[in-house]
């Protein structure tokens, strides 16, 4: 099996999250919990949900539980495909942060 990639980042008062390839787990609202950025893997879109189980990867409805379980202020979801990045773009919202080469935060 492939373990979850999880970490948690605290300086300062300021908190970031990430979870490298890792299926929905309890941990990962835990990891998140109220980090101001949370980094999370969003491979697969829903219609790919059983690619995604067999891969150990999470689709975009189980990031957005585990970032909505985590009460993260802002989600940068990561290990994207252009059917994950066509998903974001059609349901954006204010608390997701679409990455893109050379962001900074």
């Amino acid at each position: 099996s492939i373990p979850d990639n999880m970490y948690r980042l605290e300086y300062h008062g300021n908190t970031i999250a990430y979870t490298g390839d890792t299926a929905y787990n309890d941990n990962i609202a835990q990891v998140g919990e109220k980090a101001d950025i949370f980094f999370h893997e969003m491979t697969f879109t829903d219609e790919d949900a059983e690619i995604a189980k067999l891969s150990k990867h999470s689709t975009y409805s189980s990031a957005l539980r585990g970032f909505s379980e985590s009460h993260a202020k802002k989600l940068v979801p990561v290990h994207l495909t252009d059917k994950t990045v066509s998903t974001l773009k059609a349901k954006s919202s204010e608390n997701i942060i679409l990455p893109f080469t050379d962001m900074n935060l």
